[in-house]
Parts: C-alpha cells; sequence; structure tokens
C-alpha cells in the first residue's frame, strides 16, 4: 500500500519527529545530539546525513547552510502527516469506521476521568432517543430458584424495573432489532410513567415519534399500547421495508 507511512521507514519517521518537535529549522548537529539524548540512538554523521537526504528526496524536508552549519527544514507539517496516516490506517485496517478503531482501542487502553470528561456528553432524550434498556443493570436468574432470587431482590429497583417493562413491551411487540432504527425511553415518576418512542426508516426520510403516560404499575401493558398506535400511524410500512 503506497502511503505517507510507506514513504518513511522507522529511522527516517524518528528522525522527522525530531525535526516537526523542534518548532523551527533545526542544525544537524542539534539533530544528531536529540537523536541520542531521546531515544538513544548514536548514530554516526554520516548516517544520520544519509536519512536527511532520503527525507528530503521522499519531499518531507530541504536542507540548507548557514554559516558553516547545515539546516533541516520540514516541508511537510505533522498534523497533515498524522492526519493521512491515521486515515490510511482507518481504512486499511477498520474499514474507515472510525467507531471500529475507537472500539479496538478502547479494548486495550483504559482512558483516564480527564480524557472521559473531554468526549463525554450527556445528550437529552428529546434530542436523541436511547435504544431499549439503555443504562439499566439485570441479574439474569433461574425462575424456580427462590433462594437466590430472595438474595437478590434487595438490589431491585422499582422505577427501574418499571421504566425497562415499558420499553422492552413496546419493543417486543414492534418486533424491532438492532438493525432498525427504534429508540424508547420511558421515565417514572412517583405512581405514573412516561414513555416516549421513535421509529424510522434506514435513511431518515421518514419518522414516526409519539408519547404516552399513564400508571406505572400498567407499564408494560403501556409500552404495548404505544407499539400498536405506533405501528398503525405508518410504522409497520417502515418495518415492511427494512425486514
Amino acid at each position: 500500500m503506497e502511503s505517507f507511512m510507506g514513504d518513511l521507514s522507522a529511522c527516517e519517521t524518528m528522525i522527522m519527529k525530531v525535526i516537526w518537535d523542534a518548532k523551527e529549522d533545526i542544525a544537524l548537529q542539534d539533530l544528531i545530539r536529540e537523536l541520542a539524548d531521546r531515544y538513544k540512538k548514536n548514530y554516526a554523521r554520516t548516517t544520520v546525513v544519509t536519512f536527511v537526504h532520503k527525507i528530503v528526496d521522499k519531499g518531507f524536508a530541504t536542507t540548507y547552510r548557514k554559516g558553516k552549519a547545515a539546516y533541516i527544514h520540514p516541508e511537510k507539517s505533522l498534523a497533515a502527516y498524522r492526519d493521512e496516516l491515521l486515515q490510511q490506517q482507518l481504512e486499511f485496517w477498520f474499514d474507515g469506521k472510525p467507531s471500529a478503531f475507537l472500539s479496538a482501542w478502547c479494548e486495550k487502553n483504559k482512558l483516564s476521568r480527564e480524557e472521559a470528561d473531554r468526549i463525554r456528553e450527556i445528550i437529552p432524550h428529546n434530542f436523541c432517543l436511547p435504544a431499549v434498556g439503555q443504562g439499566a443493570l439485570a441479574i439474569e436468574c433461574r425462575t424456580d430458584n427462590t433462594e437466590v432470587r430472595a438474595m437478590l431482590n434487595f438490589l431491585n429497583d422499582q422505577p427501574t424495573k418499571q421504566a425497562t417493562d415499558a420499553e422492552r413491551a413496546f419493543l417486543g411487540l414492534i418486533e424491532g432489532g438492532c438493525q432498525v432504527p427504534i429508540g424508547v425511553h420511558a421515565v417514572t415518576e412517583g405512581d405514573s410513567v412516561s414513555i416516549e418512542a421513535i421509529i424510522a426508516s434506514l435513511d431518515g426520510s421518514t419518522v414516526l415519534r409519539d408519547t404516552i403516560r399513564g400508571q406505572a404499575v400498567n407499564a408494560a401493558e403501556l409500552g404495548k399500547e404505544l407499539g400498536n398506535k405506533m405501528l398503525d400511524q405508518g410504522g409497520r410500512a417502515i418495518l415492511a421495508e427494512i425486514m
């Protein structure tokens, strides 16, 4: 694959990093010293000169003399190099999907709290409805295992269960799956529950959105009622095209 990365060897990349980090044209002697101090590369002057000539031939830098000293000037910026390199790696390894790259990266690396705060945002549900059951934690247990169920019962949060029951009932009735643009968000307030849902076509040209309110004890029935209502409003036709 012809690429920015392919144009530079590992040693040439290291040298360009020193040149870029200098923030100004760097003297050859300073480059040699930085390679030794930073990377423990005690290259001979002739070796560094050879690498610099290759970098110049590839269009990454130019050289000039000021008095008796030789200087290197970067012709390609670090930002341009990095952007093109990232794009090429994204295309080659992750089919051009940033989400796939982030997922792979997060499997091996943990964000610090400061980093998480920089990229995290609470998206209001009136802007983007979540998928069913988002934020709810469930523990699965056999129905006939009364002892374990009794042990787990104290963990149950009834308002959360009622909201989740409503959302799951809605999804179960319309028989939606992960490939269908469906969002639903239920909120319990005291004895009542409010359910808001959306069904959309894949291209977003058709969007149905509706709400229903009622008693929290009837959360599941309300979820089904809203599902039937939205199917009759055009949701059935949308789902038929997708599924």
